[in-house]
């Protein structure tokens, strides 16, 4: 029995067709309508924004948290400067 290239790939793609729809069944995708894959993919979009705006998030809040210890260790600084200079001064 000879297979043609064209039925090879028919074969090939209803095999594809039916291992994805099966993976992204098991991921909890209702697949049983256009308007369910539409839904999912909304649901996916909104993921993504959350995922990037908590990203940001965490990007200001590591931000902040380098710019008080950078800030709070120049004031150290000032101060032991400041106090070296006064204690000489007044000897």
């Amino acid at each position: 029995m000879t297979v043609s290239t064209d039925e090879m790939r028919r074969i090939a793609d209803e095999a594809a067709q039916a291992t994805v729809r099966e993976m992204l069944t098991a991921m909890g995708v209702d697949m049983s309508s256009p308007e369910k894959i539409i839904q999912a993919q909304v649901d996916f979009a909104y993921l993504r924004r959350s995922r990037r705006a908590s990203e940001r998030v965490a990007a200001g809040v590591r931000t902040a948290i380098l710019a008080a210890a950078v800030s709070g260790a120049l004031t150290i600084l000032w101060m032991g400067f400041k106090m070296a200079v006064t204690s000489k001064g007044g000897g």
